[in-house]
């Protein structure tokens, strides 16, 4: 089913509903705003509509309050035949009156309650320029001042003298040079309050000429909206010719000004579309496909700036058209009842879902999603461990629990310093690829075993530290080749590893301490998950390395773990370097930061990694694992489990738990109480 852009939101509410209505029709109704609109005027021309929230007449008289004052023009004469409500703190329904020749008015009935005042303009000529207001001259009703009523209360002096609005005019035209079949124009603030052809007084023309008078005083810029003759959207286009807000031109009008010739040519945008399918990969229908604009600061769009939706069709199909160029991120929200859970592109079942660039014009495809069930397993965290006698041995047993035989990259690491293997679990995961542990000197047999039945078709060496002996050795173990990645130093090997595998643009960036690793272990299954680089700094330098391969990936957001990872300073210069921004992820202790990392997983995942806070040589090689798995890495002490640690085990309801590291790493005490977890 096809959907097109709602690009400000709360100016689109009700736009289906919506209806054509005479003055005579006006003056019966009395209709109220929406929160965002401008006052609706009482006197429309049959062209223009407006938004109801209630169809009722006005509300009978059940009260003995009193309110009366006089309404003027910016000239100082009488507002005659004007129109004047007072509405209640719930907007439910109005009690109202018309001006008086010398602009008094006075109403009658209010109950005690909370009021505002609305004052609109009537037919009169002299009037159709001026704005209507709510009480201390507000014009849109979610910045109007409400006073309290008293029962019997007799308020007197509530005067209000209208402004005079200003007036734009101009025509819209389609890519093919011929006037939308549907169009509307909005004159939005900075603050995005609206002023449109729906609430206002205006004529919109057959050949795309439209009028918008009794603007009020201020900066606005005009938005433009509309479909061709076969449905088809358009982009939603902003003066100075944008498709986003916040890359508009803003313009200044005073009271009085005419600008004319405010013309826009809309132009046909990209397109989303998909599959969606549940569990037993059959049509999910009535599922809800959602696109947000991704924050940039390169392009200054905001996060959900924009939203575009559409609904999948029997067949679980959806497309999205009129989508402006940019970065979006798609969410699939499964039907209310259906048991099923929601989800971001691509797969992810936590809260950030891959960022989808749309090129002009561009239709982007096969943006398919497949909803696991929502229902929660009725036995969760069955506990296991994997352990061998060392840290290598039990690296290489990781290994064996995911990867088959066969495999295209095998990274192998210093086990002794935990930096390049960190660095590396992003990159091993985007290759499908093991992290093994090697002395730095001598290569141990269960690796050789382990490499045996892996049969890799190339092996990489991860930093210097690795004597060249050992790098002859593993020849023996591929028929491809072994190559090394390293820097002069540790940070300069996380660049290079960074460069080995990603392209700049890249949404995301993890930097984690050089030299401290708890905080990065917990960020590794993150970033293997959602294809991010780790890069490894200092607290108060950034390595010329770093600097440079964050220049090159130029990446939307910095995501800093850690709360002591860099200093004030350093976070100032990598803000610099962020093209949207920097934040940092961070807990009282090494252990509460890894339940805030894992807090991204929604429940029900199928695992969860469980290891040592204290020392990392058990965690390095469950980097690329826990990715490829989505299932988080929770740091444990060795012989308690952390409360905030055991917290997010029971909201995460994980299938299983993996404990990492034998029981001289987390003991067996640890191991039972992560059994009592599921009791």
């Amino acid at each position: 089913m096809p959907a097109y852009p709602n690009p400000e939101p709360m100016s689109r509410l009700g736009r289906e509903a919506r209806r054509t209505l005479t003055r005579a029709a006006v003056r019966t109704l009395i209709s109220a705003v929406l929160a965002t609109a401008l006052v609706v005027p009482a006197t429309l021309p049959a062209t223009a509509s407006t938004e109801v929230l209630n169809s009722a007449a006005t509300a009978t008289a059940t009260g003995s309050g009193t309110i009366t004052g006089k309404v003027t023009l910016d000239d100082g004469r009488p507002l005659a035949g004007g129109f004047v409500w007072a509405w209640d703190w719930g907007m439910d329904a109005p009690m109202s009156t018309t001006t008086a020749a010398d602009g008094s008015y006075r109403i009658t009935g209010l109950m005690a309650d909370k009021y505002t005042l609305q004052f609109e303009p009537g037919d009169g000529a002299d009037q159709i320029d001026a704005v209507p207001e709510f009480w201390k001259d507000a014009y849109f009703q979610s910045k109007a001042t409400y006073f309290t009523m008293a029962s019997g209360q007799a308020r007197t002096g509530m005067n209000a003298q209208l402004a005079r609005g200003s007036t734009v005019s101009g025509r819209v035209i389609g890519p093919d040079g011929q006037p939308p079949a549907m169009v509307d124009v909005n004159l939005v603030a900075l603050d995005g309050e609206t002023v449109d052809l729906d609430n206002s007084v205006g004529e919109l023309a057959a050949d795309g000429t439209y009028t918008i008078r009794r603007i009020p005083a201020g900066t606005w810029t005009l938005q433009f909206w509309g479909t061709g003759a076969a449905g088809e959207g358009y982009v939603t286009e902003y003066w100075g010719n944008r498709p986003y807000r916040s890359q508009a031109t803003f313009l200044t009008f005073t009271p009085g000004s005419v600008r004319k010739n405010m013309n826009a040519e809309l132009i046909k945008g990209g397109s989303m579309s998909g599959r969606v399918t549940g569990p037993d990969r059959l049509p999910v229908a009535g599922a809800t496909v959602h696109l947000e604009s991704f924050q940039t600061a390169a392009t200054g769009v905001k996060n959900n700036e924009a939203w575009l939706s559409g609904t999948t069709d029997a067949n679980g199909e959806y497309s999205i058209m009129a989508v402006p160029p940019g970065l979006w991120v798609l969410y699939f929200y499964a039907p209310e009842g259906s048991k099923l859970k929601d989800e971001w592109w691509s797969e992810r079942p936590w809260g950030n879902g891959d960022p989808i660039q749309v090129l002009p014009q561009a239709a982007v495809t096969q943006r398919n999603a497949t909803l696991s069930s929502a229902t929660p397993s009725r036995t969760w965290g069955a506990v296991s461990r994997i352990a061998g006698p060392d840290r290598y041995a039990t690296a290489a047993r990781i290994s064996a629990s995911q990867f088959a035989p066969g495999v295209a990259t095998a990274y192998i690491a210093s086990g002794t310093s935990f930096p390049d293997a960190l660095a590396a679990a992003p990159v091993a995961a985007a290759a499908r690829g093991p992290v093994l542990l090697t002395p730095t000197d001598s290569l141990p047999s269960v690796v050789a075993a382990e490499l045996r039945r892996l049969q890799p078709r190339n092996i990489v060496v991860l930093g210097g530290g690795i004597r060249a002996s050992v790098v002859t050795k593993l020849a023996s173990f591929t028929s491809g080749r072994v190559t090394r990645i390293a820097g002069s130093n540790r940070y300069a090997t996380s660049a290079a590893l960074s460069k080995s595998r990603f392209s700049p643009g890249v949404p995301v960036v993890y930097l984690v301490s050089g030299t401290s690793f708890p905080d990065g272990l917990a960020a590794a299954p993150q970033a293997a998950l959602g294809g991010a680089p780790i890069l490894l700094v200092e607290r108060n330098r950034i390595d010329p390395s770093v600097i440079a391969e964050l220049k090159r990936l130029r990446p939307e957001v910095v995501k800093i773990i850690g709360g002591g990872t860099v200093s004030p300073e350093t976070h100032a210069q990598i803000d610099a370097l962020a093209l949207s921004y920097s934040i940092r992820f961070y807990g009282r202790d090494r252990y509460e930061t890894s339940a805030i990392m894992s807090a991204w997983f929604e429940p029900g995942v199928s695992v969860a990694y469980v290891t040592s806070g204290e020392n990392f040589p058990d965690a390095l090689a469950a980097g690329p694992v826990a990715g490829l798995t989505s299932g988080p890495v929770l740091l444990t002490r060795r012989d308690t489990l952390p409360q905030s640690v055991a917290d997010e085990l029971r909201r995460l309801r994980p299938e299983r738990i993996v404990v990492l590291g034998s029981p001289g790493a987390v003991s067996t005490a640890v191991e039972a109480k992560l059994r009592s977890l599921s009791k």
